[in-house]
């Protein structure tokens, strides 16, 4: 009976903290979205609860790379509140197919470290998606429009091993983010100094 009552409660604090979270990543990238400084501050709440729950879940990259958005939420913060910061900037294909590449290369480095020495869940996929939301959140911070590509590929990811994992909720947020970043995307290509 104890374990059972103990059981239940473990699902629904951790139920409880993805819907806190799914509210805070919501709230974020809308302040994103419209280039609002605070937003960071819900990107950080996000995160910091996403590094208890992923690490629950065995998905290692995904816990390092929430603890390193806690960090970046500060660093976002810090950088949009630099008046020349709000310009949105693009970056050539150059650069882009270099990043691909650099990253891919990085991802699979990972991804095939944890498949081979750890528990990981999904290692492939989870270093895939770590490494190129990492990329995203750089140029994020740096106003680079193009992370919004970025960013709606990494989110139909997450939905694909969030679901695997049974985090529904959390699935259900990069959906979400998925649609955000459609309008975000939007906003910025419309408004160049937004």
């Amino acid at each position: 009976m104890f374990l059972e009552w103990a059981f239940c409660l473990h699902l629904f604090c951790v139920s409880f903290l993805e819907i806190i979270a799914f509210i805070a990543g919501i709230v974020y990238l809308i302040g994103i979205g419209k280039s609002r400084r605070w937003g960071w501050w819900f990107g950080g709440i996000n995160a910091g609860i996403y590094v208890y729950l992923c690490l629950e879940l065995a998905l290692y990259v995904q816990t390092v790379l929430q603890f390193i958005y806690v960090l970046l939420a500060f660093v976002g913060y810090w950088n949009w509140g630099r008046e020349e910061v709000h310009q949105v900037k693009k970056r050539n294909l150059a650069f882009h197919l270099a990043a691909i590449v650099s990253c891919s290369i990085l991802a699979l480095s990972i991804g095939y470290t944890l498949e081979r020495f750890t528990d990981q869940a999904l290692p492939i996929q989870d270093a895939f998606i770590g490494v190129f939301a990492l990329f995203a959140t750089v140029l994020t911070i740096l106003h680079i429009l193009e992370n919004w590509y970025y960013w709606l590929l990494i989110n139909l990811a997450s939905v694909y091993l969030f679901s695997l994992q049974e985090l529904y909720i959390t699935a259900g947020l990069f959906l979400v983010n998925f649609a955000v970043s459609v309008w975000g995307l939007y906003a910025w290509k419309t408004n160049k100094n937004v």
